[in-house]
């Protein structure tokens, strides 16, 4: 008896109603379409889901973006959830650990095409189509915001279908990117007798393994600087010798890092018209851009130390030179040096050698705050650092260490 043959889709992290902490100085147009991003992401799966004709989509943890779960968010999602029910598309969705299910329910009711995995204890869906059973479905929900154990253990095969994929929202135990929750190995994985391994909350798409597949496909609309590139979904197709993924972008927004080399500008309208020719090549769609600068330490530490890098930022933020479809924000700007080793003795190159290699190396910054965050005056008015917010602590650290070092003297 052969298989036969499936089509879903893969996503996970939709965080619909992102706040979007940090951006700052945005035009009322831009801002709009920065807050609106994540449902119009949500547009474009519902629409791929019907145009591929695909049997199923699965959604690994973290549809919400909070636990409180905000109203708006609930209702388009139902409403998206609808339209798949009208084309006759089950949904197979869990809870991750923002917006996890703790003692609350959906203020919606969902139609009946979507199958949550409610509980933190693994279970399985059936997946019919024409009579048949094609599929099993595993997953879990995190009834609390952190679940630390490996949950690899609990996926056990059932018998009855063809076909065998199971959801897990978590990270490698080794994670360092991430707050690492239901931690496991890719071995843990790979012992079990599943055809898929549908992952969530690595918001970096990544195949890890593909005999089985074992795969992240990352977020479908970035929200921050630290999360560059292309955002989607695979859409997934499998019969019984061969698994096929295809990735297609979802996200309204782009944030990428733009490095531009200035070591050969004279004056800071040298500066601003490399900028000026760079960004165009962005024209064709809506980005969030950091500049990367790379100049001499002089020249670029005294533009910077007078506001003209700043004052640059913001005249391109003021043009007008794109569409209402298609624009360009400048958030943030870093800054790179060129140091010449003629003007520096032999002690003061080692020393600055060794912080460089320093800044190189990972920073727990979680156990440095903590004992401020523990205070037990500071902790009534300071609410836990996001995982967002302890990369811009490091950031801004070396930043500033960077700037200390390459000051003249």
């Amino acid at each position: 008896m052969t298989k036969g043959t499936i089509k879903f889709i893969h996503c996970a992290d939709l965080h619909l109603d992102s706040p979007f902490k940090g951006l700052s100085n945005m035009s009322p147009k831009k801002y709009n379409d920065v807050q609106a991003s994540t449902f119009t992401a949500l547009s474009r799966l519902v629409r791929l889901a019907i145009n591929e004709q695909v049997d199923f989509v699965l959604i690994v943890g973290d549809i919400f973006d909070k636990e409180l779960l905000s109203l708006k968010a609930q209702i388009k999602f139902k409403e998206a959830m609808e339209q798949l029910h009208r084309q006759h598309i089950p949904v197979f969705a869990s809870f991750g650990n923002h917006d996890y299910v703790g003692q609350r329910s959906l203020a919606v009711t969902l139609p009946e095409n979507v199958k949550l995995f409610e509980s933190e204890e693994v279970s399985h869906y059936p997946f019919i189509k024409d009579g048949k059973r094609l599929a099993h479905i595993y997953g879990f929900s995190y009834k609390e915001r952190e679940v630390r154990t490996n949950k690899s253990s609990e996926y056990v095969r059932m018998e009855g279908a063809p076909f065998h994929i199971a959801t897990l929202h978590g990270s490698f135990s080794t994670n360092k990117e991430h707050d690492v929750y239901a931690p496991f190995q890719i071995s843990d994985l790979d012992s079990k007798p599943f055809d898929y391994w549908a992952l969530g909350h690595i918001h970096k798409r990544d195949v890890l393994k593909t005999d089985p597949f074992i795969v992240y496909p990352g977020n479908i609309q970035g929200r921050s600087k630290k999360e560059t590139g292309e955002k989607g979904c695979y859409v997934v197709e499998m019969d019984e010798s061969t698994t096929e993924l295809s990735f297609f972008p979802l996200q309204d927004i782009r944030f990428e890092t733009l490095e531009l080399d200035i070591r050969h500008c004279m004056n800071i309208g040298d500066v601003a018209a490399v900028l000026h020719q760079n960004i165009q090549h962005y024209k064709g769609g809506k980005y969030i851009l950091t500049i990367q600068f790379l100049g001499l330490s002089s020249n670029l530490r005294n533009w910077h130390v007078t506001g003209q890098v700043a004052d640059i930022m913001e005249l391109e933020n003021e043009r007008d030179d794109f569409s209402m479809e298609e624009w360009i924000h400048i958030e943030g700007y870093k800054l790179s040096y060129y140091q010449d080793p003629s003007d520096q003795s032999e002690e003061q190159l080692g020393f600055r050698k060794e912080v460089f290699r320093s800044l190189q190396e990972e920073v727990q910054i979680q156990e440095i705050i903590q004992p401020l965050v523990q205070h037990k005056q500071v902790r009534k008015y300071l609410d836990a650092f996001t995982e967002a917010e302890q990369e811009e602590l490091k950031e801004a650290t070396k930043e500033l260490i960077m700037e200390q070092l390459t000051k003249e003297g």
